[in-house]
């Protein structure tokens, strides 16, 4: 989450080399206030513009990175999460695509854990 996204974006894609055009680069493209990388066409990250305090003290209203990882199944990685010291924040949530949770590892940080749901949920 960002002031500026565009902005943003040419600021990370400088330093981290998103769209070089060497192999396993991303496609990058802006869509609605976000500018979203994709990797063979799957989302992979998205910068979210939007109005945000610097001072503010709700974490969702400052600059921030908020980190999804997907996950073949959401269960088994939730109870691994929790197993190692992570806390659930959020109920499971979905759409007609995907289903996530929201988590804090041991120290605080807050991430996504996300999966398909095309994916298979049984073993």
């Amino acid at each position: 989450r960002t002031r500026n996204a565009f902005d943003a974006a040419l600021f990370y894609g400088a330093v981290l080399e998103w769209a070089t055009g060497r192999p396993g680069c991303c496609e990058v493209s802006y869509e609605e206030d976000q500018v979203v990388l994709r990797q063979n066409g799957e989302p992979v990250a998205r910068l979210n513009s939007g109005p945000v305090e610097a001072a503010s003290y709700s974490p969702h209203s400052r600059p921030r990175w908020h980190v999804h990882f997907r996950v073949p199944r959401l269960e088994p990685a939730v109870e691994a999460a929790v197993s190692l010291g992570g806390r659930t924040v959020s109920d499971i949530t979905s759409n007609a695509r995907e289903r996530w949770v929201a988590l804090r590892d041991p120290d605080g940080a807050l991430f996504t854990l996300t999966t398909s749901l095309s994916t298979p949920l049984s073993p």
